[in-house]
């Protein structure tokens, strides 16, 4: 009899309905482990007020990969204005959740974060989060980047005990920020020092892995307008990005930048009007970089596609394929294999409509073109 009352009572609780939960604009955090929000499961929805807000953080919630919790923005759009915080929204230690502007379908971007003026992100996403998924959200007048997403080490958590899995940020549109429009992964991918105890030692930050950018709208950034870095298994495509590195600071000035650590797909992007170097890559190898198309502004003196192996592994190899590139400034590509990688692959690249085979330069290895 106990044991058939058991599986009843487990039978009844999955049964158990998804609840949509109105979260008030007063509210500004929100905590999975504090006892008045330990109703919320996965599979639930918390909705937004609609109107103007300040800006809200969400703490220790988690979904399961079938059941996501989800944030969404209550009938009206959610505008929100972060003058006190460093953040519009914050995600800290969340897992399977999905955060987007669709609560209604008559509103593209039902969930904008119009103002952050204080040092920080407009969307962070932060300490240990995972399968988080971003979308229909409009971010502008940041002072830092519009979207922030890494997991910094610690004296407890570096890649060797933690993995980003999962990161999922399109369809959003991110303009006038004060840095980098989107700021994913870390860049202190060979290490950073730490104090411990009594001893200051090297910690690596946490990786990311599968992540996925696609359909986003970057303009107008202070910085770079979109920076990958440390992530493996990258899809990045069918992203507008215009008007990036209006501040042109020296070492922040790329339309699309592919940081050390990083391997994956860079595709079908369109760059263009920037004041930065449309496409750095400094990547682990395996970085394929294919039908992008990049427009250059008036007598810009940066190279259109620069690739550096300084922090690539020595068997692997970059492809740069079938690229539409429009610049005054020639050669339009620069290619740099000094660690004696497989020779890279440069196919089908055009520039000013013509093959860009005469316009690369490179530094070591000579790489293979077509």
């Amino acid at each position: 009899m106990k044991t058939r009352l058991f599986f009843a009572l487990i039978f009844s609780i999955q049964l158990l309905p998804a609840k949509t939960i109105l979260i008030s604009a007063s509210v500004n955090h929100l905590d999975g482990k504090e006892k008045k929000y330990a109703e919320i499961a996965a599979g639930d929805t918390l909705m937004l007020e609609g109107g103007e807000r300040g800006g809200i953080q969400f703490v220790n919630f988690a979904g399961t990969a079938g059941k996501y919790v989800t944030i969404i923005n209550a009938d009206s759009m959610c505008d929100i204005r972060s003058p006190q915080l460093p953040y519009g929204i914050s995600l800290r230690n969340c897992h399977y959740v999905r955060l987007c502007g669709t609560g209604n379908q008559k509103i593209k971007y039902g969930i904008k974060i119009a103002e952050v003026t204080k040092d920080g992100a407009g969307l962070g996403i932060s300490d240990k989060s995972d399968h988080i998924e971003v979308c229909f959200i409009e971010i502008c007048n940041t002072k830092g980047p519009g979207i922030l997403c890494k997991t910094n080490p610690d004296c407890f958590t570096d890649k060797n005990n933690f993995t980003m899995v999962g990161t999922s940020i399109h369809h959003n549109y991110v303009h006038h920020t004060g840095t980098e429009g989107m700021y994913i992964g870390s860049t202190a991918y060979e290490g950073s020092k730490i104090k411990c105890d009594s001893s200051t030692i090297t910690r690596f930050p946490p990786i990311l892995d599968s992540v996925n950018v696609f359909d986003n709208e970057v303009s107008y950034t202070g910085w770079d307008g979109i920076q990958i870095s440390d992530a493996i298994h990258v899809k990045c495509y069918h992203n507008a990005i215009s008007y990036d590195s209006q501040k042109d600071v020296p070492e922040q000035n790329c339309g699309l930048i592919i940081g050390g650590g990083t391997s994956g797909d860079f595709y079908e992007n369109t760059i263009e009007n920037g004041k930065g170097y449309p496409i750095n890559c400094f990547g682990k190898g395996n970085v394929k970089i294919s039908s992008n198309k990049i427009v250059m502004v008036g007598s810009s003196t940066k190279t259109a596609i620069y690739m550096n192996d300084k922090l690539a592994d020595r068997k692997t190899r970059y492809q740069l394929e079938n690229n539409d590139i429009q610049t005054q400034h020639l050669p339009a590509i620069t290619v740099i294999n000094k660690k004696n990688r497989k020779p890279d692959l440069l196919n089908g690249n055009r520039v000013n409509g013509k093959s860009a085979a005469e316009n690369i330069s490179y530094q070591g290895l000579k790489p293979t073109i077509r």
